[in-house]
């Protein structure tokens, strides 16, 4: 029973984080198109998949302990460079915001790495 409503518990919250993250995103693409133009705008989505995926994989692959706050630290790192050879300039609350959608459609596309449960961290 406990198990259950653990379970129940965890889907509620887990929907509840994904409204919001989408309400925030809908927030953010109106005042990005407010002030940048649709390609800009395009831009930092393509930025955001690139660097979310490339994130995934370095900490998938080489066994590097990146979680929460260092993992997204390193992705607004990435993105900040990719996307300044490419002319656009996103403070760091909005290339959270653009990531964090980007991780959303990667776990909803099912594209998320994991490290293997008897693989330990390095």
């Amino acid at each position: 029973m406990t198990a259950n409503l653990t379970d129940l518990l965890t889907q509620i919250l887990t929907l509840v984080a994904v409204v919001i993250v989408q309400v925030a995103g809908a927030a953010l693409i109106r005042w990005l198109r407010a002030r940048y133009t649709a390609q800009q705008i395009e831009t930092g989505m393509e930025v955001a998949r690139i660097v979310v995926r490339a994130v995934e994989q370095i900490a998938a692959t080489t066994g590097a302990d990146m979680r929460g706050r260092a993992k997204l630290q390193e992705a607004i790192a990435r993105a900040r460079a990719i996307a300044a050879q490419r002319g656009l300039d996103l403070s760091d609350e909005q290339w959270r915001t653009i990531l964090e959608a980007a991780v959303l459609e990667l776990k909803a596309l099912g594209e998320e790495l994991k490290r293997p449960a008897d693989e330990p961290a390095a």
